[in-house]
């Protein structure tokens, strides 16, 4: 696996690996503040690496130092991804793609290349909800009820995670819109970073730093009503919470998720069948994150290898074989 110290510092707060003349398009991120930049290199950083050099992707990181403190005015880190592609644009004049990803996602390198899957002239994201209401609405029940159980009895059974997206745009403010993306993951050409720089600046303007979402409903707002914009496979982006919550709920017994071996092969377990996985929010489930990146690759075992895409394409015939038995070693 790549060797995650291998960021190069090229300007404040500035760290690029895999960029060369050649680099047209980018994974981008932010690491602003506390441990967020040690963080992502030790449990994220190797997997992009793998999945970069498959694709021939570069790896933009602005941590502390990028960005002044007047700049940001008061806002977090999670809302600098609307600065990102203006400031990939100055400092990479030759980059004309990115993909704003957030620090805590790990990338299975068998994935497909996601700007392969994001025409050009959109802004690819990935739906919030899956298209089955019924299973949307059990995996957060699930989710709900495991924690109140689990880590919190005061945790309510009935709150904003079980919101519309009609319902959160007009908690925002919003006119409400029907549909909605998780906001870790999306995925345009350069030539939109005017429209994401001025909806920062207007978002100072309106001072909306304590949205209940950060910025992810502000900008779930902006870009579906302003640009064209491409729905990617779920597995590009799918959310650890809810999976542990659906597949996993025996984790909720160990509370502390980090260098957990038990975590790492369910980790790896979803991994196999997703794309991205992300481990947003701060409640105990997205400690699995921090575990090796190295041992959960290792306990994948063959199902992210491009063996079993290619098998995946073949047609099956059904043809006997003949009585198959099992002949121990």
């Amino acid at each position: 696996m790549p060797d995650r110290d291998s960021l190069i510092e090229i300007s404040p707060g500035v760290f690029v690996w895999n960029l060369n003349a050649d680099t047209r398009h980018a994974l981008v991120t932010s690491a602003i503040g506390g441990s967020y930049l040690q963080d992502f290199k030790e449990f994220s950083l190797p997997t992009w690496q793998e999945y970069a050099q498959r694709c021939g992707l570069g790896v933009v990181v602005f941590a502390d130092g990028s960005v002044s403190e007047e700049t940001l005015a008061g806002f977090n880190g999670a809302w600098l991804k609307m600065l990102l592609p203006e400031l990939v644009a100055k400092e990479f004049p030759k980059i004309t793609r990115l993909a704003l990803i957030d620090t805590d996602i790990i990338i299975n390198p068998a994935a497909p290349n996601v700007f392969d899957s994001t025409p050009h002239g959109h802004v690819g994201v990935v739906p919030e909800f899956g298209p089955d209401p019924t299973r949307n609405t059990e995996s957060r029940k699930r989710l709900a009820f495991l924690r109140r159980k689990y880590y919190d009895p005061s945790y309510p059974l009935d709150s904003i995670l079980f919101a519309s997206a009609e319902q959160v745009y007009v908690e925002e403010g919003f006119e409400p819109l029907s549909a909605s993306f998780c906001s870790g993951l999306i995925v345009l050409d350069v030539v939109f970073a005017s429209d994401f720089s001025a909806w920062f600046e207007e978002a100072k303007t309106a001072d909306r730093r304590l949205a209940v979402a950060w910025e992810q409903t502000y900008l779930n707002h902006k870009v579906l009503t302003q640009l064209p914009h491409h729905w990617l496979e779920s597995e590009f982006q799918v959310i650890w919470n809810l999976e542990m919550a659906s597949s996993h709920p025996s984790l909720y017994q160990l509370r502390d998720l980090s260098h957990t071996e038990f975590a790492q092969h369910c980790v790896a377990d979803t991994l196999n069948r997703a794309y991205f996985l992300h481990f947003a929010g701060s409640w105990p489930e997205s400690t699995a994150w921090k575990n090796s990146p190295q041992r959960v690759i290792d306990k994948m075992v063959s199902l992210f290898e491009p063996e079993f895409r290619e098998y995946l394409g073949t047609p099956s015939t059904g043809v006997a074989r003949g009585k198959l038995l099992f002949q121990p070693d």
